[in-house]
């Protein structure tokens, strides 16, 4: 290849990085997060970052790039992100040294069909 081709290519690389949604670049970041340590009498932990330093969390700290750590247990973190009409949930569990993470979305903005003590519309309760 000759340089100006080299150019296009890493040119063409660089504008999708920057292009990508949040939602791929975030999910990258949160694969890269590595658990070191977990102390779940201080409700405190030590993760690895994406960008590779050590940062010491505690509950109600903001992880850079996801969001706010929710709580610590044994074996457990769970960071919570808020967006306009979803929450997510990042679950950061490890056990016998193996990390897995899970994510849980809810969307906040759908009303319910009925709740309790109401009755669905067109429908009468049947007396007793």
């Amino acid at each position: 290849m000759d340089k100006r081709s080299i150019i296009i290519v890493v040119a063409i690389l660089v504008l999708l990085l920057f292009v990508a949604p949040p939602q791929a670049q975030s999910s990258l970041a949160i694969e890269k997060i590595k658990v070191i340590k977990i102390s779940a009498p201080d409700k405190s932990a030590v993760i690895k970052t994406a960008g590779g330093s050590l940062k010491l969390i505690r509950v109600g700290a903001v992880v850079e790039g996801l969001g706010r750590v929710v709580e610590i247990a044994e074996g457990l973190i769970v960071i919570e992100v808020r967006g306009d009409k979803r929450n997510e949930q990042i679950i950061f569990r490890v056990e016998n040294g193996k990390q897995t993470i899970e994510r849980v979305r809810t969307v906040t903005d759908e009303k319910p069909l009925f709740s309790v003590g109401q009755q669905p519309q067109g429908k009468k309760l049947p007396k007793k």
